[in-house]
C-alpha cells in the first residue's frame, strides 16, 4: 500500500511539471505582450518593464528562473495587480475560494447521495421520480443561469440573501449551491445505479436471509460497496466545482483566486496566469491522491493488493 501511494504521489509531481511546462509554452505562444495595451508608455519605457520583469530574456531563461522560484516557493511578482507578491494574492484570495468550493462539495456529495440512495430505495415510485427530476434539471441548467435566478429571487425579489461581495454566512448560500448542483445531480443518477444494482446482488440477499435489519443491510452492505464508483468520480468533480468557481466568484463579487486568475488572463500577466496552473493543478493532484487513498480505505481489496506487490 506504500509503495502504491508512494507511485501516485512521483506521478503527482510528474504530472504538475507537464502542466506547468505547457502553460508555460502556450501562454508565451500567444502574440501580443503584457504592456501593448499601454499606449501612454513609450518605447523606451515599455522595454524598461521587459528587462525589470525578465521579459527580454530567451524563453529557456525564463522558464528555468521560474522553476527555480517555484522549487523554493516563490512564485514571483505580479505584472499588473496592485498587489505585486503573488504570494500574498494567493494567501489572501484562497481562503475564500477554498471555503466556497468545500461547502459546494459538501452539499453535493450529501446531496447526491440522500437523493440517490432514495430514489433507489422507492424504486418506480414518488420518491425515485422527485429525485430523478430534480436532478435532471441540476445537469441541464448552466451555474451561472442558476446563479443569476438565485440572485434574482433571493436577493432582488425577496430580499432574504446578500447580492454579491463577501462576509458572512449569508454570502455563501447562493455561490455554493450555484457550484454544487451540477455535481449534486450527477451524484444522485450515479448514486441511483450503483446502489439498485448492489440491492439486487446475491450477498445482499443472503444477508437479508439471515435475519439483519434492513437499515443494517443497507447501510452497512450494499451502500458502502454502491460508494465505490462515487468515490472514484469526487476528483472530477472537485476539478469541475473548482473551475466552475471562475465564473461564479465573478458574478457574486467574491474576492476569491478564481476572479483574480480569469482577469489576469485579459491581462496577460504571465506569472499570476502561471501561478493559476500551479495553484489548482496542486489542489486537484491532492485531491484525486485523497481520492485514491480513500477508495483503498472502502475496498479492503486495494490494500491486500497493494501488500501483494
Amino acid at each position: 500500500m506504500t509503495a502504491y501511494l508512494a507511485r501516485r504521489f512521483l506521478l503527482s509531481l510528474l504530472t504538475l511539471w507537464v502542466i506547468i511546462t505547457l502553460t508555460f509554452v502556450l501562454m508565451h505562444a500567444i502574440p501580443g505582450d503584457p504592456f501593448m495595451s499601454e499606449a501612454r508608455i513609450s518605447p523606451q519605457a515599455m522595454e524598461n518593464l521587459r528587462r525589470y520583469y525578465g521579459l527580454d530574456r530567451p524563453l529557456l531563461v525564463q522558464y528555468g528562473r521560474y522553476l527555480a522560484n517555484l522549487a523554493r516557493g516563490d512564485l514571483g511578482r505580479s505584472l499588473r495587480s496592485e498587489v505585486r507578491d503573488i504570494n500574498q494574492i494567493i494567501a489572501d484570495g484562497l481562503p475564500i475560494s477554498a471555503l466556497l468550493g468545500a461547502e459546494a462539495l459538501i452539499v453535493a456529495v450529501l446531496g447526491g447521495i440522500t437523493l440517490g440512495v432514495l430514489a433507489a430505495l422507492g424504486h418506480n415510485r414518488v420518491p425515485d421520480h422527485l429525485s430523478m427530476g430534480t436532478a435532471i434539471v441540476g445537469i441541464s441548467v448552466p451555474g451561472f443561469i442558476l446563479a443569476t435566478l438565485l440572485i434574482d429571487v433571493f436577493a432582488v425579489r425577496l430580499g432574504i440573501l446578500p447580492v454579491a461581495t463577501w462576509g458572512t454566512w449569508k454570502h455563501t448560500v447562493m455561490p455554493a449551491f450555484s457550484l454544487a448542483l451540477a455535481p449534486l445531480a450527477y451524484l444522485a443518477r450515479l448514486t441511483r445505479s450503483s446502489m439498485l444494482e448492489e440491492l439486487g446482488q446475491d450477498y445482499v440477499k443472503a444477508a437479508v436471509a439471515r435475519g439483519l435489519s434492513r437499515p443494517r443491510v443497507i447501510v452497512g452492505h450494499a451502500l458502502r460497496n454502491a460508494l465505490l464508483p462515487v468515490i472514484t468520480v469526487l476528483g472530477p468533480l472537485t476539478a469541475g466545482i473548482l473551475t466552475g468557481s471562475f465564473i461564479i466568484e465573478y458574478i457574486f463579487g467574491i474576492p476569491g483566486i478564481g476572479k483574480i486568475f480569469v482577469l489576469s488572463i485579459s491581462d496577460r500577466d504571465y506569472p499570476l496566469i502561471l501561478s493559476g496552473a500551479v495553484v489548482y493543478s496542486v489542489l486537484l493532484l491532492a485531491t484525486n491522491f485523497l481520492v485514491d487513498v480513500a477508495y483503498s480505505l472502502v475496498d479492503p481489496r486495494i490494500r491486500v493488493l497493494g501488500r501483494a506487490r
